[in-house]
């Protein structure tokens, strides 16, 4: 199979730019400690809880009907 020739060329030589700033700061970051998976899902839990209406008003994915064997 082959692909479409219409499609532009992915630039390989693009590369973000990191500042000394940026660098300073994941080096800061870098040295505190990180937290346990006990600790993380307790800052999950104290998160608000979502009502069922806002989740049910929520767009969801949208296509054909999901593929049934």
């Amino acid at each position: 199979m082959r692909s479409s020739d219409n499609s532009d060329p992915i630039d390989v030589t693009w590369a973000p730019v990191a500042t000394p700033e940026d660098i300073a700061a994941l080096r800061r970051l870098r040295e505190l400690p990180s937290c346990t998976t006990e600790e993380y899902f307790g800052m999950l839990a104290q998160l608000p809880q979502p009502s069922i209406e806002s989740l049910r008003s929520r767009r969801g994915p949208r296509g054909p009907e999901p593929f049934r064997l």
